[in-house]
């Protein structure tokens, strides 16, 4: 297909026929329903741990109450509001009991306890697509990982979690099942074949906004500004770039529609609905291209013996099924003060891990750089270093995975590689706990590699290393060299 708006749709039809059917395409993270709930379980934790119980508190408990975790009608979330118990129900339970912990977890932990004790991958049964919420999940962990390895705390890392729809931060949901239909878009079906491929959404019209901008600089024509009458008025120049933007913008939907056909080995099977068109070819009948559909239909003559028509068939029971979805909109609930004492004793245990906390207040730039440092931590996670195929690898992150794989203690990779390696252990009757992004075991001696945004010379980096150190030396009984590398300044420095 084109796009992927009608997956889902797919989706649903398959289901509903016993058709196994995988979907290859990139999902948004913070879409996912088991992500969205986690977040409000952390914001009702934080919430109470800060003792806010504000309309936002109200709100995160319903949505708790209403979601596949506890199914709660609206009759009984009715009786719990009336009669003042929400401060006497499982959902407020088991996040008091999160909240008392909070400060001696870090991210990961956090987020593991809340996937625990909410039973999160059981209770996704209920619902279907197990396997869709451990990918999720995964990738929800080692987005938690990365944040711990910069430093943030569990207000930050929550905080993230809440503006992370502005991040559009994506995965891949393609496990492959060998017996089972494959659906994806053109761009992702690059570099595969199939014996068979059918081909639909081909009516759907192409993505091609004009150009709105009032001056700017086209290199055929050079700079290119309205002139003004009355009002601010487009020249012809302008219409001569929008007609040449145009041409070209067909010409790659024809050169991706191309890809697309030469996926099929055997056979193909264009499912559509043709307009006869006996106009003979033109550049200018090209330019009229609004969909795949026009496209073919320009060549309808040329094509018309392989043409059959078919009735198409709706199935009652599936258009029932289909109007049966759930409707989890909130009721609006009256925004009351509650004003209800509740105790909060709890004793602190003391936890710590290796991460710098980070408390103060960053900028959109600061947000961006970290947000490079997080998606570059996630490339050297998983590429292969012995092996690395950069091909995988956006251009713009390349420069730096480059530097790093070129760089002097990458070049005896003639050890064992651990990546991730988590640890935890007890001294003087304290636990530490940390993640080390690199390790790197030679005969005799370990190098420990740990990836850092930028001021590598920051003594808390330093010490979080030596915690580093001092456990591997224990363990091992060989000598740890410390190396850190700064992402931004692209250098590597050893301690």
């Amino acid at each position: 297909m084109d796009r992927n708006t009608e997956f889902n749709k797919y989706k649903q039809i398959f289901e509903y026929l016993n058709i196994p059917l995988v979907m290859y395409k990139d999902e948004v993270l913070s879409e996912g329903i088991d992500i969205i709930l986690i977040k409000n379980i952390l914001n009702l934790i934080l919430k109470i741990k800060n003792r806010c119980f504000d309309k936002e508190f109200k709100y995160y408990q319903v949505s708790i109450m209403r979601s596949y975790l506890y199914s709660y009608d609206d009759n009984k979330i009715f009786e719990i509001f009336s009669n003042n118990k929400l401060f006497e129900n499982d959902v407020f339970e088991k996040c008091k009991k999160i909240s008392y912990e909070l400060d001696s977890l870090n991210n990961i932990e956090l987020l593991n306890r809340v996937v625990d004790d909410f039973d999160i991958y059981i209770n996704t049964i209920k619902i279907g697509n197990i396997n869709d919420t451990i990918v999720r999940i995964y990738y929800l962990q080692d987005l938690a990982r990365n944040l711990d390895s910069l430093g943030y705390n569990y207000q930050q890392f929550i905080e993230y979690l809440n503006n992370m729809d502005k991040t559009d931060i994506k995965y891949s949901i393609n496990t492959d099942v060998g017996n089972s239909v494959k659906i994806m878009n053109i761009h992702k079906s690059k570099g595969l074949e199939f014996p068979v491929c059918y081909y639909t959404g081909l009516h759907k019209k192409f993505n091609i906004a004009d150009l709105k901008d009032n001056i700017f600089y086209y290199n055929k024509y050079g700079i290119i500004i309205p002139i003004f009458t009355d009002t601010l008025n487009d020249t012809f120049i302008k219409e001569l770039v929008n007609a040449d933007y145009l041409k070209e913008e067909i010409s790659e939907k024809i050169r991706l529609f191309y890809v697309g056909l030469t996926r099929a080995r055997e056979k193909m099977i264009i499912v559509t609905s043709l307009e006869e068109n006996d106009e003979p070819f033109n550049e200018m009948l090209k330019l009229k291209y609004r969909s795949f559909k026009d496209i073919l239909s320009s060549i309808y003559y040329d094509i018309k013996d392989y043409i059959t028509n078919v009735d198409v068939i709706v199935d009652e029971n599936y258009k029932d099924s289909l109007s049966k979805e759930l409707k989890n909109d909130l009721t609006n609930i009256e925004d009351n003060i509650i004003d209800k004492e509740i105790e909060l004793d709890y004793s602190i245990i003391d936890n710590r891990h290796f991460s710098k906390n980070l408390k103060a207040v960053i900028s959109k730039e600061e947000q961006k750089n970290i947000d490079l440092g997080l998606k570059l931590h996630y490339i050297l996670e998983m590429i292969d270093f012995k092996n690395p195929n950069l091909d995988v690898v956006e251009d713009k992150y390349k420069p730096f995975v480059l530097n790093f794989l070129n760089s002097d203690i990458m070049q005896d990779l003639n050890c064992n590689i651990y990546k991730e390696y988590e640890f935890k252990y007890m001294k003087d009757n304290i636990n530490y706990h940390g993640f080390i992004d690199l390790m790197m075991e030679y005969n005799d001696y370990i190098n420990i590699v740990d990836y850092k945004l930028k001021h590598v010379e920051d003594e808390a980096y330093i010490n979080q290393l030596n915690g580093y150190k001092d456990y591997i030396e224990s363990k091992t009984n060989k000598r740890v060299y410390l190396y850190l590398y700064s992402i931004l300044d692209k250098k590597v420095l050893k301690l």
